[in-house]
Order: C-alpha cells, then sequence, then structure tokens
C-alpha cells in the first residue's frame, strides 16, 4: 500500500514550490488550474500512488504556499512550464506523463509540444490544445459575448477582479464551485461573460455551503490556500495572455506528437463557449497523436473533483495504453 501523501517544497526556476506527493514508480505530474491550487488533485494522488505510480501535484508559482514572484511578467506561460520542467529534474525525475486542468492544461499541452523528451504522454482536462492564432486570445474561440464582457478581459485590470475574489475567499470558491458544476444553482450553466456595470460574481449564484462532493474539512483547507495566496497569482496567468502570445511566435504552431487526451465533464460550460467546436475540430489538426476526446458523465468544470472514479479510470487507461 502507499504511504501518506507528502507535503514538501521544492526549488524550482528560481520559485521554491508546495508539492503534494504519494506513491513510487513512473511518474504522473498534476497540474491545477484556476482557482486552484495542488490539493485540488485528493482523489488522484492515493489512486495513481495505488495504482503503482508516482503522483505530483505542485501548488503553481502564486498559489498556496508557493512562491508568488513580483514582476506581472514571471507568471507568463514559458516560466510556468518552465517550472515543470525544474521540477522533475530536482525532484530526480528523467520523465512523466503529465495532467492538466483548466490553466493548467495549456502548461501541459506546452510542456509536452517543447519538450516530448521529458514529458511521455499529456492529458489536457476542460481546455482544449490552441495553436497560436493571428491575434492574442483574450477571448476564447470567438467574440459572441452579448452584452457582456469576455472574462478574460475582465480580468485583465490589476485590482479588480482581485479585489472582488479577496472580500471572501469562501464566498467566492462556493460560486466557482456550484457555478461551474454539472448541477449549478437554478440550473443555469455559467456563461463566460461579465455583467458590463458589474462583476465577475455576479454571473455566479450565491451558495450557503459547497457542493455535496466536497468534503467540508477538504474545503477549509482550500479556502485557507486561496487566503493564504490571495487570487493574484492566479489572476495574472490571464494578463500574461497577450505576452504568451508574443512569446509563441517561435513554436506556436509547433505540433505535439506525443500520446495525448482530451477530457472534459459532459456538462463542462468551456465546452459551450463561443467558437469550442471550431477550436475542437483544430485540435485534431495540432496533435497528431490525439488518442481521442473522452467525456467523463456526470461532471462541469471540476470533473477531477465531480466525478473522481470515471475520471481517474479514464486517465489510468490513457496511461497503461501508452
Amino acid at each position: 500500500m502507499p504511504g501518506k501523501i507528502k507535503e514538501h517544497f521544492v526549488e524550482a526556476n528560481e520559485v521554491k514550490l508546495r508539492v503534494y506527493e504519494q506513491g513510487e514508480g513512473p511518474a504522473v505530474l498534476f497540474v491545477h488550474g484556476f482557482p486552484e491550487a495542488g490539493r485540488v488533485w485528493h482523489h488522484q494522488l492515493p489512486f495513481f500512488a495505488a495504482a503503482g505510480f508516482r503522483a505530483i501535484a505542485p501548488d503553481m508559482r502564486g498559489v498556496g504556499a508557493s512562491g508568488k514572484p513580483q514582476k506581472l511578467s514571471d507568471y507568463a506561460l514559458l516560466n510556468r512550464v518552465g517550472d515543470m520542467v525544474c521540477l522533475l529534474r530536482n525532484l530526480g525525475i528523467d520523465e512523466a506523463v503529465v495532467v492538466g486542468h483548466d490553466w493548467g492544461a495549456p502548461v501541459a499541452w506546452n510542456c509536452a509540444a517543447l519538450r516530448p523528451d521529458i514529458f511521455r504522454a499529456v492529458v489536457g482536462v476542460s481546455f482544449p490544445h490552441m495553436l497560436r492564432g493571428p491575434r492574442p486570445q483574450l477571448a476564447l474561440g470567438g467574440d459572441d459575448y452579448g452584452d457582456g464582457t469576455p472574462y478574460t478581459v475582465y480580468f485583465q485590470t490589476p485590482g479588480v477582479a482581485d479585489a472582488e475574489f479577496d472580500r471572501d475567499p469562501a464566498d467566492t470558491l462556493r460560486r466557482f464551485l456550484h457555478g461551474l458544476s454539472a448541477n449549478p444553482i437554478g440550473g443555469r450553466s455559467w456563461f463566460p461573460s461579465v455583467p458590463r456595470n458589474g462583476g465577475f460574481l455576479d454571473t455566479l449564484a450565491p451558495a450557503d455551503a459547497p457542493p455535496s462532493w466536497v468534503e467540508p474539512e477538504w474545503f477549509k483547507a482550500y479556502v485557507g490556500d486561496l487566503k493564504q495566496s490571495g487570487f493574484t497569482g492566479g489572476l495574472n496567468y490571464y494578463r500574461n495572455l497577450e505576452r504568451d502570445w508574443e512569446l509563441s511566435a517561435a513554436y506556436g504552431d509547433l505540433p505535439i506528437r506525443v500520446p495525448a487526451l482530451f477530457a472534459a465533464g459532459d456538462k463542462d460550460p468551456v465546452l459551450h463557449f463561443p467558437g469550442t467546436d471550431l477550436v475542437l475540430q483544430a485540435m485534431k489538426v495540432a496533435i497528431p497523436a490525439l488518442r481521442g476526446t473522452t467525456i467523463i458523465p456526470n461532471a462541469g468544470h471540476w470533473a477531477e473533483m465531480e466525478n473522481p472514479d470515471a475520471f481517474n479510470n479514464v486517465v489510468l487507461e490513457f496511461i497503461r495504453s501508452l
């Protein structure tokens, strides 16, 4: 039987990362999104450890207990990819399968594209891989956002969304978890358009308690992560979208040639963003080794938590097929 989850710190790419890991064997690296932290993978670490893998999940830079660089440019996508390369190197790991959810998906996709010598396979969750377009991708897939502003554009101004989310991290997290789940309060799927005279949280219904699939002690610890770090680190990922586009000129059309899988919950609102259907079609060209798209039943944006059994088995089957 694998031991308990180990929590420790690893210096990687000049940033100290808090890392959770469990098990021994071939490495599987789990990369979280926004507003998440490494502990979001608490259903995956023991499962993959028991299956004979070394499961690793860091707090990404700017999040939880990990280091928080001061310059906005420090949060560029290439820096976060570099963090994962250096993390594995400093853990003595030569190669790994990388699994990324939400903002972790672009990190995972680019890890696989740029360093196939290290990342032998990739699973992107919720956000598909996109080749470099003719302009920065501030709004996923298109411009049809009704009378509102794309949330990615709303996130661009430093201090605005930060203050909104920081006022009550527990309320913010409850709204996120419910609103992007398979069963949102009120039954209406979330749409990524912020009212012109409102805030992001206006798009999500208030909730008195976290969803039933979230354990109270885990939620408390998760809120503690957000109180410790604030939301600015994660928001800075969005604030580097134009910089990421500029820096990708040299590699933005690089195909992913290692085995790859795309997975998403059947009720993930991201699948219904404007233009996502076109992005999914283009992904087949961008990833010649794509093994397919797997839809996780009874799950929204948080498939790894909403239906962890199905999610874990899908990822495990893919890894074992390698």
